[in-house]
């Protein structure tokens, strides 16, 4: 699979330049962070740049390349990838023969803010529209509840292989409930454009993961779990917990402070 040249957009050595070199970056990416996944960011991107229109000018060019470098470091740091694929953009000399400096600055700070997690962790939300459009753009629309994907274990099998199914299922927990906006300030489900196609299943997620039962009878039939550890999974549980408070607490903090500075 190729990276997506929306017709849109006009300049081919563009299209050229950034398809070779981000295109490899994708490819080494897990599944959930493929070239698949940059053709449907860039593609509601562009979608959302139309929205973004009304109210200020944006470069179409800008929003593509934004796009297509978001995610670009995940092989290199996954949990970092946000400030790695922003340095990529900012380290690659030969976007300056398209864009000017202070371009190039907006667009790696836009890939540096994208991702769901900043406002949890710093208390701000993207420093220009161009953020808030790819941050938007990555948020997945749910056209069908696919709980394969959903509580895929690729990521945390490959780093933590030692983990169990209890811990794994309480991890999967945790990120879909702050994913989907269910845990109180460490959501990680902020849209910064109305999105109705995803709003329409998020409600039908909801019950199963507020049901402690329903989530874990999900997850023994995705991953064939036959029977569950109590002990285990009440310790997996009990980290997550502890995990969560901590995570409060600095997110309090971090609001406090930036609420203190203005």
């Amino acid at each position: 699979m190729s990276l997506f040249r929306p017709s849109t957009i006009a300049n081919a050595k563009l299209l050229d330049h950034v398809a070779n070199f981000t295109e490899p970056h994708w490819n080494l990416n897990d599944s959930l962070h493929d070239i698949t996944h940059a053709n449907y960011v860039i593609d509601r991107s562009l979608m959302f740049s139309q929205v973004a229109k009304k109210d200020e000018e944006i470069d179409d060019n800008m929003v593509y390349t934004i796009g297509a470098y978001h995610d670009i470091g995940c092989h290199i740091d996954r949990k970092n990838h946000e400030e790695v694929s922003a340095e990529m953009l900012a380290g690659d000399k030969r976007l300056k023969r398209f864009f000017g400096h202070s371009e190039i600055t907006t667009m790696a700070e836009a890939v540096a803010d994208h991702r769901s997690s900043l406002y949890r962790k710093t208390g701000t939300h993207p420093r220009s529209t161009y953020g808030k459009i790819v941050s938007t753009a990555d948020k997945r629309i749910i056209t069908h509840v696919d709980w394969n994907e959903l509580l895929d274990t690729s990521w945390l099998r490959k780093n933590f292989p030692n983990n169990t199914h209890e811990q794994n299922a309480m991890s999967r927990l945790d990120d879909l409930m702050q994913r989907f906006g269910l845990i109180p300030r460490l959501e990680k489900d902020i849209r910064y454009f109305d999105d109705p196609e995803y709003s329409a299943k998020k409600d039908e997620i909801a019950k199963v993961l507020l049901d402690m039962d329903a989530f874990l009878k999900v997850y023994a039939d995705v991953h064939c779990v036959t029977e569950w550890n109590n002990v285990l999974l009440t310790l997996a549980y009990e980290d997550m917990q502890k995990y969560l408070a901590n995570e409060l607490a600095k997110a309090n903090s971090h609001e406090k402070d930036t609420t203190n500075s203005t």
